[in-house]
Parts: C-alpha cells; sequence; structure tokens
C-alpha cells in the first residue's frame, strides 16, 4: 500500500464525487452531498476574507488503478492571520471502516499537518500551526455508532475540551444559536502551556472563525462571542475528554 493525500480544490476534480459520498457514509445526519460540497468550493474559490482557507483532502491508495476507493477524509478550516492567529479548525476526519485500526486516522492527520497546514501558515510568517481546534457532540446519539470512536481518537491524538459553554452562530440556513457542541483543542509545540488556553488567544481566533466561516454580514461581535467572553477568565482550563462531554 502507497498512501497518497489530495486536495480538491475544483468543482470538477473527479475524486469529488467518491469523497461526497464517502463523506455521506460517514456522516449521514449533516445532509451533505456532491452538490453541498460543490457549492463549499465555489465559495472558496471566490472567497472574501483573505486570511481564510478550507482544506477538503482525501486518502487513498496510488497503488491501486482504481483511486475512487477512499481510504479517509479530513475537512477543515484554517484561519491565518498575523499577528497572533495561526489555527485550524478540523471539521470531519473519518477512514473507510474496511481500514480501520490500522493507524490511518492518525496518518491522515499527521500528513495534512506537514503537507498542507504548516507549510500554509509558513508562508505567512509562521514557524507552523500553532494549534487545532474541533467541535463535537456533547451527547451521544442513540444512532451514532462512531461516537465513541471519535472521542477516542481526538484523545489518543491529544485534543482537550476547552472549559467553556461553547456557542456559535447559524450558518444563514435560518438556523438558531448552536449550543449542542463541544469546543476541543490540540496545542501543538508552538503552544508551551498545556493545560490551560490564554483567553486573547482564543477570542481572538473565534472572532475571525465565526467572521469567515458565519458571519460576514454581521457585527464582529455576535451574541455568541459576547456570550462566551462573559464566561472567560484569564486563562481558559483545557480538560481531559470523556465519553461525555
Amino acid at each position: 500500500m502507497k498512501l497518497r493525500l489530495e486536495r480538491i480544490t475544483d468543482v470538477d476534480d473527479p475524486a469529488l464525487l467518491p469523497v461526497s459520498v464517502f463523506f455521506k457514509k460517514c456522516f449521514p445526519r449533516t445532509g451533505y452531498d456532491l452538490n453541498i460540497f460543490k457549492k463549499f468550493l465555489e465559495k472558496s474559490r471566490r472567497k472574501k476574507y483573505e486570511h481564510s482557507d478550507w482544506f477538503m483532502l482525501y486518502l487513498y491508495d496510488s497503488e491501486k488503478e482504481n483511486s475512487d476507493h477512499v481510504l479517509g477524509l479530513l475537512y477543515a478550516f484554517a484561519i491565518i492571520k498575523k499577528p497572533d492567529v495561526n489555527f485550524v479548525m478540523t471539521y470531519y476526519i473519518a477512514t473507510n471502516p474496511d481500514s480501520r485500526g490500522k493507524g490511518l486516522g492518525k496518518y491522515l492527520f499527521l500528513e495534512a499537518q506537514k503537507q498542507y497546514f504548516d507549510p500554509q501558515a509558513r508562508k505567512a510568517g509562521f514557524e507552523g500551526i500553532s494549534g487545532y481546534f474541533g467541535e463535537i457532540e456533547k451527547e451521544k446519539d442513540e444512532n451514532d455508532a462512531d461516537f465513541d470512536a471519535r472521542i477516542e481518537f481526538f484523545r489518543r491524538l491529544g485534543y482537550k475540551k476547552i472549559d467553556l459553554d461553547y456557542v456559535f452562530p447559524d450558518i444563514g440556513n435560518n438556523f438558531d444559536t448552536c449550543s449542542d457542541y463541544s469546543l476541543i483543542f490540540l496545542p501543538t509545540d508552538k503552544i508551551i502551556q498545556k493545560e490551560f488556553i490564554d483567553n486573547t488567544t482564543l477570542i481572538n481566533f473565534l472572532q475571525e472563525y465565526f467572521r469567515a466561516g458565519y458571519s460576514q454580514n454581521k457585527p464582529t461581535e455576535t451574541k455568541e462571542l459576547i456570550h462566551i467572553k462573559e464566561q472567560m477568565t484569564r486563562w481558559v482550563r483545557l480538560l481531559p475528554l470523556e465519553d461525555k462531554i
């Protein structure tokens, strides 16, 4: 097996169809399909916010003639802005059920960091990405057989739960403020403190994240960001991931 990690940047990429089918099998509750991913790619191509970038990455065996057999995917959003916002939001990461238990998820994550995220940060003058955020369900859905595996995967990578009541804005589809997820964080070697996150760092990231991902036409300080800020002390604790977070 010769693993290869590729990025999809164009709606005409022939890999987009098998990757979107694979995504739908892994995350059926999202409702994401080929047309939605095409819209994301179009939005990314004509993005108005210069400090953000979408990454749709997929892993496959390059020794096989048919590269439609997707072994894994990672869907992420990087926000890199001087002087101190240099982070990635990992939205979705999954591996083929037939290939699990072989370390492909960790390989996918580390290769994405090496091939895509750190180089992106270095282009902006940073040494590399400072940390990885993520959003994960607070409660296990009885129909979600992979919930425990996701928690364990993020735990093994080193992610921790940020100790606050996390909410984020609607995404333009008439959704109300969402509070069903916890915010998790993986500090890299660029961050010395591993048990806490500085509240200024956290607010700066969320401000740019909400603006770029959700609220480009809204005020910089959304009600969700104000709610988060009201909870904070100077340092926000990073807690171990538990089965129920």
